[in-house]
């Protein structure tokens, strides 16, 4: 795999993509087992996830971009911080099938009413994901992450959004035809990936705490916060959450690092007034199996523990 591609094969995931992305695989590999046969293995396999990483940012392919809303400006994809992205293209009607959904998915329909946007095909249903009032609630003052990805109202009484990859002078022409990638790894998450193998796997030949500062303050400045110092595991997982939110990364991070059954029942306790989400347990880190590939006629697979 090439260093880069260009034009009708760029976007293809690039060998600095898939080093990123085997370096995620030895850090999740290294994470605690929970006693399930899961991700999970505690394998201790920090030196690999940084060794990888280190390829990446010594590349020299990418570097922190200046602002936070250049990273998802609809007119500045593939910038330095996209290390890989899945491509859309969309907008008109012979688009169709090659755009995006994700921008619609985290905005209700009376918003995008609101914004004179009328989708074909109805209201999403099984949208909103209202940013929670746990994490809204989580952010510094001055957060420039913050104030460019979360609205708290709109008129008349609409109640908070995720606007982070709303624009609609991009709207197509129904709710599943957006013209904007998402970036599945960033520059950031590598960065930041590797402060994580540092703090986890003990300082030494992997790195130092000032290594660790040194990349949070970076990101930190970016978003208009003043340093830190002797950052810890607990604060840099807050500033990925912070950081990476609508990126589908949170969840992940939990696991990983040991805390997701604690930390989603702690917020499931405060944030799920409607009641529908179930306590979090050790079977759950594992996804249920489709029901046709369990019952199905040339199935014969077991389904997973606890479903």
């Amino acid at each position: 795999m090439p260093l880069t591609y260009t034009g009708v094969d760029k976007g293809r995931a690039t060998s600095l993509a898939a080093k990123a992305m085997l370096g995620l695989v030895y850090l999740t590999r290294t994470g605690p087992t929970y006693g399930i046969n899961g991700p999970g293995l505690a394998t201790n396999e920090y030196d690999k996830a940084v060794s990888l990483f280190n390829d990446v940012i010594n590349s020299g392919k990418f570097s922190i971009v200046p602002t936070y809303a250049a990273i998802f400006s609809w007119t500045n994809e593939g910038n330095a911080d996209i290390v890989f992205d899945v491509q859309a293209i969309g907008g008109n009607t012979g688009d169709l099938g090659l755009g995006a959904r994700f921008p619609t998915d985290f905005v209700d329909a009376n918003y995008a009413t609101s914004q004179g946007i009328k989708f074909a095909g109805g209201a999403e249903t099984d949208a909103p994901q209202s940013p929670s009032a746990d994490l809204r609630n989580s952010f510094e003052v001055g957060d420039a992450r913050k104030t460019f990805s979360i609205i708290n109202s709109y008129p008349p009484a609409g109640a908070p959004q995720f606007v982070k990859f709303w624009d609609k002078t991009q709207a197509g022409v129904d709710r599943f035809n957006w013209p904007l990638n998402f970036p599945a790894l960033r520059y950031t998450d590598v960065l930041t990936m590797k402060a994580e193998a540092i703090l986890r796997g003990g300082f030494g030949a992997n790195g130092t705490q000032a290594d660790v500062d040194a990349i949070v303050n970076q990101v930190r400045t970016r978003a208009g916060l003043t340093p830190r110092i002797n950052v810890t595991l607990d604060q840099l997982l807050t500033e990925r959450r912070h950081e990476f939110m609508e990126e589908g990364i949170r969840w992940f991070d939990l696991v990983r690092n040991g805390t997701v059954i604690t930390t989603m029942n702690a917020w499931r306790a405060i944030d799920d007034t409607a009641g529908k989400i179930n306590p979090v347990v050790e079977n759950y880190i594992i996804y249920p199996l489709p029901v046709a590939q369990v019952t199905g006629i040339q199935a014969g697979y077991e389904q997973n523990p606890g479903y």
